[in-house]
């Protein structure tokens, strides 16, 4: 199985492995954190109340898994933020590979 299929499952399996602290951090991602002035709890904030999720395959998926694109708020609720990853099996375990955050403010 290489990723989840729905958005339910992928939804479920990002929560769960971000909350295990089974996931890590791609350079652009940590690249764009700074660059767009958000950090890990904003990311955090968003994952576990998001106000949306889809597919996202932009050619982010190196570990066989699938992309998604997670929709949701800062932890102070003023900016809208969508965080790009890959959720994947390695080794029996679900993990995320957290790969892009988009400012959606500056996206519209």
């Amino acid at each position: 199985m290489p990723g989840p299929g729905t958005t339910e499952e992928a939804l479920k399996w990002i929560q769960e492995s971000v909350e295990a602290g089974r996931f890590r951090t791609a350079i652009h991602f940590d690249q764009r954190l700074q660059e767009r002035k958000f950090d890990m709890f904003d990311v955090f904030k968003a994952i576990a109340s998001p106000t949306g999720i889809e597919p996202y395959a932009k050619g982010i998926c190196a570990h066989g898994g699938t992309g998604w694109r997670v929709f949701g708020l800062d932890v102070d609720g003023e900016r809208r933020l969508a965080v790009g990853v890959e959720a994947f099996l390695d080794k029996h375990k679900r993990r995320v590979l957290c790969c892009t955050v988009i400012d959606l403010e500056k996206e519209s």
